[in-house]
C-alpha cells in the first residue's frame, strides 16, 4: 500500500464519488479508478460498493478508513518534521484555537514557547473546535484547543481536559436590567436575544434552565458565530446573549458591557475547555513543548480565578 493510494482512497471517501475525487485530486477518473483497483487487489477486498450512486464504503472500506486517516496525517506530519531536521525550514507548529483560548491562552503560551525556540514558525487558526478537528485529523493542525461540548467519538483524537469555561448573561451597560441587583429569567424574556454560542453545546443547557423554572426558552432573533458582531450589537442595543465570561471580561471591566446577576442557580452554564491532538501521532518536540506551555498558562489562569 502506497501513500498516494491512501490519499486516493480518502479522496473518494471525502467526495463520495470517483468523478468528484478525480477532479479534486487533479487526476483522470480512469487513473483514480485504476489506483483504487490496485489497492483492492493488494488488500484482497472490495473497498467501495460501486453499485450505488454515492459510492458507499464496504465493511472492509470502513475498517481501512480509520487507519488511512492516521497514515495520511502521519505522512504529512513526518514530511514537516523531516524538513525541520534537514534544515529546509526552521520548524512550523500549527495550532487550532477556539475564541477564548485564542485570546487568553494561546498568545501567552506561544510567547513563552518562542522565547525558548526563537526560529520556530507558528501558525494559529481560529475557529470553533468542532470545526477544527477535521483539520487535526488530516494532519493540517498539530493541536486544537477549544470547547469540546460532547465526548469525541473518533478514536483517533485524544482529549485532555483543561478547565470548565463559565458563561454569563451579557448586556450593554445601559441595559434596562443593568441596574437591578438580581435578574430573574422571566424578566429576560421581555428583551430580544441573540445567540453567540453556536456549536458550543450551551443552547440545550439554556433551554433546560428556563424549562426548570416553568418558562419557555427565549427564541433568538439573531444567530451568529461572530464574536465581533456580538460585541458590537450588545454595546448598542438591548439584546441579551449568553457568552464566555472570560472572553468578554475586558468589556465588563471597562464598563462597556455588564454581566447581569441572575437570581436563578444555573450550574449547567459551563463548557469543558480541552486540548486535542491525534492519539497515534508522533508529536514533534515543538508540539510537545507547546502543550506543556498551554497547560502551564491554563493552570495560572485557573489559579487566578480561585
Amino acid at each position: 500500500m502506497e501513500f498516494r493510494q491512501v490519499r486516493h482512497f480518502l479522496g473518494v471517501v471525502d467526495k463520495g464519488s470517483f468523478s468528484g475525487a478525480a477532479l479534486a485530486l487533479g487526476l483522470t477518473q480512469q487513473t483514480l479508478s485504476k489506483s483504487i483497483a490496485n489497492l483492492e487487489d493488494q488488500l484482497g477486498v472490495r473497498l467501495f460498493d460501486r453499485d450505488t450512486r454515492n459510492c458507499d464504503l464496504t465493511s472492509h472500506g470502513e475498517l481501512l478508513l480509520q487507519y488511512a486517516k492516521n497514515i495520511d496525517a502521519e505522512e504529512r506530519q513526518f514530511q514537516r518534521h523531516l524538513d525541520d531536521v534537514i534544515g529546509v525550514k526552521s520548524g512550523h507548529l500549527r495550532i487550532g484555537a477556539g475564541p477564548t483560548p485564542g485570546v487568553h491562552i494561546i498568545p501567552e503560551a506561544v510567547t513563552r514557547l518562542k522565547e525558548k525556540r526563537k526560529n520556530l514558525r507558528v501558525t494559529v487558526i481560529e475557529g470553533m473546535a468542532v470545526n477544527l478537528l477535521p483539520r487535526l485529523l488530516r494532519g493540517e493542525l498539530d493541536i486544537v484547543v477549544g470547547v469540546i461540548p460532547n465526548p469525541i467519538e473518533d478514536t483517533l483524537v485524544h482529549t485532555e481536559f483543561l478547565y470548565d469555561e463559565n458563561l454569563c448573561l451579557l448586556a450593554s451597560a445601559q441595559h434596562p436590567l443593568g441596574s437591578k441587583k438580581k435578574v430573574t429569567l422571566k424578566e429576560t424574556l421581555d428583551f430580544p436575544w441573540l445567540v453567540g454560542w453556536t456549536a458550543g453545546g450551551i443552547d440545550q443547557a439554556v433551554s433546560d434552565s428556563f424549562e426548570e423554572y416553568g418558562l419557555s426558552p427565549p427564541l433568538p432573533k439573531i444567530e451568529t458565530d461572530s464574536f465581533t458582531c456580538v460585541r458590537s450589537m450588545l454595546k448598542t442595543t438591548n439584546y441579551l446573549a449568553i457568552l464566555p465570561e472570560r472572553l468578554f471580561e475586558m468589556e465588563v471591566q471597562s464598563g462597556v458591557l455588564k454581566a447581569l446577576p441572575l437570581k436563578a442557580k444555573l450550574q449547567r452554564w459551563k463548557r469543558p475547555m480541552a486540548i486535542c491532538y491525534r492519539r497515534n501521532s508522533t508529536r514533534s518536540p515543538a508540539a510537545m513543548a507547546c502543550i506543556e506551555e498551554i497547560e502551564r498558562v491554563t493552570k495560572d489562569l485557573v489559579s487566578d480565578d480561585e
